[in-house]
């Protein structure tokens, strides 16, 4: 940990483009990367049945058409493709499939598991995937990339008051994404109708040079004037970059002995770099987050064996399984969570000892 001067860097843009179907978002992405790519290579992973191929003959990028599964981990695959091929702009359409198509995480959720098989309840289905949503975001901050995204949108409803006095009220309009997602970005745009564009949230500088007033189209120029202002801030040293990215990859397995066996096949300038920079106690603490959610998943309810040996124990006395659920709001035996194990377990015990003795009276 130290204390230094702050000072702009010129990090690679990440931002994006959210609204409704047909407001423009691809087309409005491709020309934002045409001025932050300025003449280099862009490509476009499309998650949209190759519709962005329709822009084939105005644009000039290469394609990567995603297939379902659209899991954080494909996304981070294809990533991973463009940047080994030295593209200089991403775009992402969309980052919507993610999230609630098919096999994004959504899904994953209502599908979770343990890694013996055991299916997970609750907020437990949601750790694993949180996780690997939250590795895809790590990902894409660490990015040498431009990178722009395109989201679908919905509407935001809320009821508001209760019985026959309920109304559903219209919110406004939001991405279809994490609920965190937009904070991510650099800057978001919505689109409106026809193209375009509102900025919904931008660094106050940035948006005085952009100089987009409301309702405006995007342009090349507004991706060079990006492109202007992060070349603005002072160099950044990729290879730290590129090592942080590789260790936080690891690091978020949560196993610390994967974490040692990278760092140790480092050559003894990246080790420099990596300990110079604090970049070795960074990735020390995220292993042992990502350790402690692990085992929270894996841990938090009982164990089959632990079961069997509850339900017999219930089956010594005047209770039920439905009983004994009902008093710990929970479906089946299973959920129980593992804290109550010994309490619940000493309770039955004593429960049993008390229907033998009053059967021998």
């Amino acid at each position: 940990m130290k204390i230094e001067k702050a000072v702009r860097k010129a990090i690679p843009f990440i931002g994006c483009f959210y609204g409704k179907s047909g407001s423009g978002k691809t087309y409005s992405a491709l020309k934002l990367a045409q001025g932050l790519a300025n003449g280099n290579k862009i490509c476009l992973i499309d998650t949209e049945n190759g519709r962005a191929s329709h822009y084939a003959d105005e644009f000039n990028f290469d394609v990567i058409n995603l297939e379902p599964p659209f899991s954080p981990t494909r996304y981070l695959e294809a990533i991973k493709l463009a940047e080994a091929n030295q593209y200089s702009a991403l775009v992402i359409d969309s980052i919507s499939h993610e999230w609630e198509g098919i096999g994004g995480c959504l899904e994953l959720a209502d599908e979770g598991k343990t890694a013996t098989g055991k299916s997970l309840t609750g907020l437990n289905k949601w750790a694993k995937v949180k996780m690997e949503h939250r590795k895809l975001m790590q990902r894409l901050l660490q990015a040498k990339i431009h990178i722009i995204f395109c989201a679908r949108a919905k509407d935001l409803l809320e009821q508001e008051g209760s019985g026959e006095n309920a109304k559903i009220t219209h919110k406004g309009i939001i991405p279809i994404q994490e609920k965190n997602f937009p904070f991510e970005m650099l800057v978001t745009f919505f689109m409106q109708n026809s193209g375009k564009v509102t900025i919904e949230k931008c660094i106050k500088g940035l948006q005085a040079e952009l100089k987009l007033s409301p309702n405006e189209y995007i342009s090349e120029k507004h991706g060079k004037v990006i492109l202007d202002w992060i070349n603005k801030g002072s160099s950044v040293d990729f290879r730290i970059k590129e090592l942080r990215t590789e260790g936080m990859e690891i690091a978020m397995s949560g196993n610390s002995d994967l974490l040692l066996k990278w760092f140790t096949g480092l050559n003894m300038k990246d080790k420099l770099l990596v300990k110079d920079n604090g970049l070795n106690e960074e990735l020390k603490n995220i292993v042992d987050n990502y350790s402690q959610t692990l085992n929270s998943t894996e841990e938090s309810t009982i164990t089959e064996n632990e079961v069997k040996e509850l339900q017999t124990l219930i089956d010594k006395t005047n209770q039920s399984a439905m009983d004994i659920c009902e008093l710990y709001n929970i479906n089946a035996l299973q959920e129980l969570p593992k804290s109550d194990f010994e309490i619940l377990k000493k309770s039955l015990q004593n429960d049993t000892q008390k229907t033998q003795t009053a059967l021998t009276i």
